[in-house]
């Protein structure tokens, strides 16, 4: 019975012959489908996320933020000190503390541009 498992893991898992990169590797591709892999350098993850919020963000949202919510002002400002070290530490690649970091600043600037689109004061 064992010899059957040990033969069945063996045939799951085939490695590229010779070392052999698989063709995701080689081609810049993602393993899944035929969309580019995603980008892993912190500047590049930090480009996409400000261009996302550049196409919601109005002038004066976070002066504004500043007088009407501090407290959520404070919490961007920790998030994106969070977002600098995190990148320093990070390296050429980003890691999951820096991804977590610009994700939890991203949020946090989402929700100011909603605080103000939504009319809430």
């Amino acid at each position: 019975m064992q010899t059957a498992t040990a033969t069945k893991t063996a045939r799951t898992f085939n490695p590229p012959a010779n070392g052999a990169k698989p063709a995701a590797a080689v081609s810049g591709m993602s393993p899944i489908g035929d969309k580019p892999a995603a980008p892993a350098a912190p500047e590049e993850l930090f480009n996409i996320a400000v261009a996302a919020i550049n196409k919601r963000f109005k002038m004066g949202t976070l002066e504004r933020l500043a007088i009407e919510r501090p407290d959520l002002a404070a919490e961007i400002a920790r998030a994106m000190d969070r977002v600098e070290i995190t990148w320093r530490e990070s390296g050429p690649v980003g890691s999951p503390a820096f991804k977590l970091a610009l994700r939890t600043w991203y949020d946090l600037v989402i929700l100011a541009i909603d605080y103000f689109e939504d009319g809430k004061k």
